[in-house]
Parts: C-alpha cells; structure tokens; sequence
C-alpha cells in the first residue's frame, strides 16, 4: 500500500502543490461554512455530515480522474483541469460564506461572483 501511495504521489508531481492549495481551500469553506450555521443558528450534525460526504466525496472524484489521466496518458491535463475547477468552486463558495456572514468586501464581491458561478442553480 506504501508503494502504491508513493507511485501515486510521484505521479501527481508538481500538481501536489495545486492539491494541497485545494485542502486549503476546501477546510476554508467548511471552516466558513461552519461559521454562518453558528450566525444563523442553524447547526445540524446531519448538514454537517452531508457536508463531510459531499467534501469526500470530491477527494475520490479527484483520485478517479487521476486514475482517467493515467489511462489515457494525457499529461496530467484532466487532472490539473479538474483541480482548477474544483478550487474555483471551493473559492466562490468560501467568499459567498464570508459574504453571508457579513464580510462586507466579500458581500460585494459574492454578488459578482454568483452572477458568473456556473454550479449555482438558476432556479435558486
């Protein structure tokens, strides 16, 4: 198992650091996320497991692509591509928090950001 992880690391490479920019950011978005439950008073374990699913959840999307890359040998593009998506959508999500939580330059900006976020749904 030492041996797998440590191929798989070594085949990441370089993108480990995009990976761990990504933990980050998904830890900020629970770490906000957490937060406006607490302003709100809408604390819930069962949210906060659905929250925890959806975040693991994503970290093995992220190994499944990583497998997809090797297989078709495409140089890490569906990887990185995938990482970069993700990050945008943690990142928008972590400012929308920060905005509802009354951060006022991130209220501003979650405004714009939720006019170009592709995974907000229309109907909302």
């Amino acid at each position: 198992m030492e041996e797998i992880c440590k191929n798989i690391l070594e085949g990441v490479g370089e993108s480990m650091t995009t990976v761990y920019i990504l933990f980050g950011i998904m830890i900020a978005d629970v770490l906000t996320g957490t937060l406006l439950a607490i302003k709100e008073g809408k604390v819930n374990s069962s949210v906060g497991k659905n929250g925890a699913l959806v975040k693991l959840a994503t970290i093995v999307a992220l190994g499944f692509v990583y497998l997809a890359d090797m297989m078709f040998k495409s140089n890490m593009v569906l990887f990185n591509g995938f990482l970069t998506v993700l990050a945008v959508y943690e990142s928008i999500s972590v400012v929308e928090n920060l905005g509802n939580i009354g951060m006022k330059g991130a209220k501003y900006l979650s405004k714009y950001l939720e006019q170009v976020n592709p995974f907000k749904n229309k109907e909302e």
